[in-house]
């Protein structure tokens, strides 16, 4: 797991000319250590590998991230890699679709959200039922599409507590260091 404290990234929909520089070196490091990522995980062929990306919209967002996306799972079923793609932003994951297998759509906050997701998964956008299930779905909820087509609502649980805290990526405020609590006491 490589994580990156306080990375920079563009807010979702801004524009690529709009950018700070902090934001187009985040999104720059995001894909370098894409490639480095697929690099270490396709040295060994004959040994499967997995290969996710939280916050995969930041690669999605323009189309040499795209680019990059389709060179993963292309390279990534030559070399026995399963890229898994994490995203709370549906706007372009409907162009990779050729190169989607399953899908697991967790619950979304507003109708027009529901509405990409039902789209994604290829469902009915206007069926009211499924956008009302959608937005009712919290803790491990999900519609869920395998590889043949079929959609069912599944329940994923991580039991493992080990596995859970290493998968996690709520964000956290930075651990205060002994020695700055013991300064702030001696002020007070």
């Amino acid at each position: 797991s490589l994580r990156i404290r306080n990375l920079t990234l563009p807010l979702p929909g801004i524009p690529r000319s709009e950018y700070s520089e902090e934001e187009r070196i985040g999104q720059a490091l995001l894909r370098l250590l894409a490639v480095y990522a697929l690099r270490l995980t396709s040295a060994d062929p004959d040994r499967h590998a997995v290969l996710g990306f939280d916050e995969a919209w930041v690669l999605l967002a323009d189309a040499a991230g795209r680019t990059l996306v389709d060179r993963i799972a292309r390279l990534g079923r030559a070399q026995n890699v399963t890229p898994l793609l994490a995203t709370q932003v549906l706007g372009d994951a409907a162009e990779l679709e050729s190169l989607v297998g399953a899908l697991f759509c967790f619950g979304v906050e507003t109708d027009a959200e529901a509405e990409r997701a039902l789209r994604l998964l290829q469902l009915d956008p206007d069926d009211e039922r499924l956008r009302r299930q959608l937005t009712g779905f919290r803790r491990g909820r999900c519609l869920f599409r395998d590889y043949t087509g079929r959609v069912g609502p599944i329940q994923v649980d991580l039991v493992d507590p080990d596995l859970l805290a290493a998968l996690d990526t709520t964000p956290r405020p930075a651990p205060i260091a002994a020695a700055e609590v013991a300064g702030a006491e001696a002020a007070a």
